[in-house]
């Protein structure tokens, strides 16, 4: 999958927290499954393409901020994807 925008291949998958414009990767640590997981706040305003049914918004927080919640809670497979090291 690449990024529509700049192509870039570091792409997060996960679910919006309907209603409230946080995302929730799908790539977390388990540990965090059970407790509040850690998001990212994204607008709640979305896009789409009536011609091959692609969604997206934009991000709220900080890109920093972004890949530090990744980092610090992103599983291995996450962290190896998008090539962020602790």
């Amino acid at each position: 999958m690449n990024c529509i925008q700049c192509q870039s291949t570091r792409i997060v998958t996960g679910a919006l927290n309907e209603g409230v414009g946080l995302f929730i990767p799908d790539e977390i640590k388990k540990i965090f499954l059970s407790v509040k997981a850690p998001y990212i706040q994204i607008d709640k305003q979305f896009s789409i393409c009536l011609d091959c049914g692609f969604a997206w918004s934009k991000v709220y927080t900080d890109l920093e901020k972004a890949k530090s919640i990744l980092l610090r809670w992103g599983n291995e497979n996450l962290l190896k994807r998008l090539n962020l090291k602790e």
